[in-house]
């Protein structure tokens, strides 16, 4: 076949006559910009959107469309917006689609801003799952890889063309993982299944070569959620008198009177570990309980929180399919409660069970539909209550979605009516008042519900957590590790326990047990192994700060760049060349930073200084931050400490040691031209600090410095 050869033409630049609509054509242009970038466009710190953290990233290959086929751009639609709709499903983010001689890739993210989470291990997984069976489905074959660990997310290009993407060890792995899986199945890193082990089963492969990696790789196939562990006595630490207080609405129920019991704590606080508790000691009374949890991915699913109690209840747990299902449910209701079976197609939405409309179902609108569900349920569990107290135990109700907290005020009205020996505990994070479910007051003027605020364990009871994470007495957990606890948990329960696996998993804590006592020895430097925290610990505060919007944000940046504590007039003046932002509406910010309890006040005004309540929380806004925007900013810093204090002319011999200002400033200045890499001004406050130290007898500070 003969090929014409066209000579080359210039490219004509197209003229386009602008939309007088202006403001209408930038509104339509946002939907192509990914929600990362939005809020930060609109401030013009789009340079800021750039960041560093960890994120679990799907690589998804496609095989099995023909194109050459008609239907082949219909086909691949459909693929492309049922696996959009089940990643924003779990609050994913979708990246790239690339069709090329490689076949159809998609890339999807879970930990992009502002849609972080400290489980984004977990939804991805789940998503994987889920875009695999749905091709299955639809005749066709993915292979899918799933990696999870730190990468650079942000704007990428030029001027004239810019996009958003991730870059990064992780995003690599995904693609060798995809390759590695094949079509039809999933493969996953190690780091992801150390962030979602405790949610999902994992069956672990022989370890494989990466393309461009040294050594074998470990993989890993999901295969659905992790069994339950066998019952163990839960050994509590520090919630004592929460415990009792559960332990005499246990009293109240095993003697006839109903109790609601609402526990409040931030993340990390135990209130799954007091909830564990407390339906152990339940148990043990030989109480029955029935628990469920909201979902942060389902706050859209009508009744997600009591699914898991009806399916308990019905002993659902090992159902294959709707019609086993539906003989479960009907043998048991026939013996218990034969006058409900003509309603049992009410149950379908909530249990998958698919019964067949009656009469009686099919002539309900949606209200009564939703009255009669309501009722039925509330009659079934009065048919439970006959055998004797039952205690409801619902978790994560922040995340209940309204038709579950509907049924929490409905069940709450009907026990105390009819005086049934029902309790309810429902544990969640604070809510802002003004997102308060409404059926809280509600429940509030029933006159039976208590609140239980659950706040940070002491010093003591932090160290003892820890300790007893690992096995071991308190006396047998090293100093050192005792103190980092001590500094960094701040009485966080998950923090504490978090940072002592991840000591122990990194080899630096060494757990040994010789004749039934167990010993721990601290092996290397602990102060290189806590500069890495666990990505959980990260995942938490990071989802937090997501939250915020841009001004807040940069706040914590800048705030994080001069220090744990930071002062007002610092802070200003490092933020102003990004920021035009005036005293008022800063110090207005800052209060709401300090509401939220990621910042404290040290001291009003006029020397107004704020601090971060966590060390950690200090570190990841640090962390999110790319090397030359911390250079930067770190300059910054330290020239305004110069100017403020009128320092430019040290080491020109014009400024005397005798008139310089006290040593922490001099100190201040050398780290913040360090951390610029400014290492002549860095060599030249050093000198000064150390003369300074020397001159106080500090000689191991002052050999410091001057080397």
């Amino acid at each position: 076949m003969h090929r014409h050869r066209f000579p080359p033409r210039a490219l004509v630049v197209p003229h386009c006559t602008p939309d007088r609509d202006l403001p209408a054509a930038a509104t339509a242009l946002r939907g192509f910009i990914p929600g990362a970038l939005r809020a930060w466009l609109g401030d013009d710190l789009q340079e800021w959107a750039t960041v560093l953290r960890s994120m679990s990233v799907l690589f998804i290959g496609v095989s099995g469309l023909d194109y050459t086929s008609p239907d082949a751009l219909q086909r691949l639609q459909h693929v492309f917006t049922s696996t959009q709709e089940m990643i924003y499903r779990y609050e994913g983010s979708m990246n790239k689609l690339a069709v090329d001689d490689k076949g159809t890739i998609l890339l999807a993210m879970f930990g992009a801003p502002p849609l972080a989470h400290a489980d984004d291990a977990v939804r991805a997984t789940q998503a994987a799952c889920d875009i695999l069976a749905m091709a299955t489905a639809q005749g066709l074959s993915m292979a899918i890889g799933v990696a999870t660990g730190p990468v650079f997310a942000g704007p990428v290009g030029s001027m004239q063309r810019r996009e958003y993407t991730v870059m990064g060890d992780a995003v690599n792995r995904a693609a060798r993982l995809m390759a590695a899986a094949g079509p039809g199945d999933i493969r996953c890193d190690f780091a992801t299944v150390r962030d979602a082990h405790r949610v999902l089963a994992f069956d672990t492969l022989p370890p494989v070569r990466l393309k461009g990696k040294t050594g074998l790789a470990r993989v890993y196939r999901p295969t659905g959620l992790a069994h339950p562990q066998a019952s163990r006595e839960h050994t509590l630490v520090g919630r004592h008198t929460e415990l009792a207080q559960l332990t005499a609405a246990l009293d109240a129920v095993q003697a006839g009177q109903p109790r609601l019991v609402v526990i409040e704590g931030a993340a990390g606080m135990g209130k799954s570990c007091l909830l564990e508790a407390f339906v152990q000691r339940a148990r043990a009374r030989a109480v029955a309980s029935l628990s469920g949890a909201g979902h942060s991915s389902e706050r859209q699913t009508p009744y997600r929180a009591w699914r898991e109690v009806f399916n308990a209840y019905f002993s659902l747990g090992g159902a294959d399919g709707p019609a086993e299902r539906r003989r479960l449910v009907q043998t048991q209701l026939a013996a218990c409660a034969p006058e409900c079976m003509e309603r049992l197609p009410l149950l379908n939405d909530l249990l998958g069970t698919e019964f067949p409309e009656t009469s009686l179902t099919a002539a309900l609108d949606t209200e009564r539909r939703y009255q009669g569900r309501e009722a039925l349920l509330i009659e079934l569990l009065c048919h439970r209550l006959a055998a004797g107290p039952l205690f409801l135990v619902l978790d994560d109700a922040q995340w209940m979605d309204t038709g579950s907290w509907g049924l929490v005020g409905a069940v709450a009205h009907a026990v105390r009516t009819a005086r049934l020996p029902l309790g309810m505990v429902l544990s969640m994070r604070p809510i802002e008042r003004a997102e308060r479910p409404a059926e809280l007051p509600v429940l509030a003027a029933l006159g039976s519900l208590e609140t239980l605020s659950l706040t940070a364990l002491t010093p003591e009871d932090t160290v003892a957590l820890a300790a007893a994470q690992l096995g071991l007495p308190v006396s047998a957990l090293p100093e050192a590790v005792a103190q980092l606890i001590g500094e960094r948990a701040d009485g966080n329960p998950f923090f504490a326990e978090e940072i002592v696996l991840a000591l122990r998993d990194r080899g630096v804590l060494d757990v040994t047990e010789e004749a039934g006592q167990r010993s721990c020895v601290l092996q290397g430097d602990i102060t290189d192994a806590t500069l890495a925290l666990p990505d959980t610990v990260q995942g938490v505060i990071l989802a937090r700060l997501d939250q915020l919007n841009p001004e807040e944000q940069m706040l914590l940046r800048v705030g994080s760049v001069i220090g744990r504590s930071f002062p007002y007039q610092t802070l200003r003046a490092a933020l102003m060349p990004y920021i035009r932002m005036g005293d008022v509406d800063m110090k207005s910010r800052l209060e709401l930073l300090a509401d939220l309890d990621l910042t404290s006040q040290e001291q009003p005004d006029p020397h107004l200084q704020h601090a971060f309540k966590h060390l950690i929380t200090r570190e990841v806004a640090y962390g999110t931050m790319l090397f030359a925007q911390r250079r930067e900013l770190h300059r910054r810093v330290a020239e305004w400490y110069e100017a403020q204090y009128k320092l430019t002319e040290v080491g020109s011999g014009t400024v005397s040691p005798t008139t310089l200002p006290r040593a922490e400033i001099i100190n201040l200045l050398a780290y913040h031209y360090q951390q610029a890499g400014d290492t002549e001004r860095e060599r030249r406050y050093a000198a000064l600090a150390g003369a300074m130290a020397a001159a106080g007898f500090a000689n191991t500070e002052a050999l410091l410095l001057v080397d």
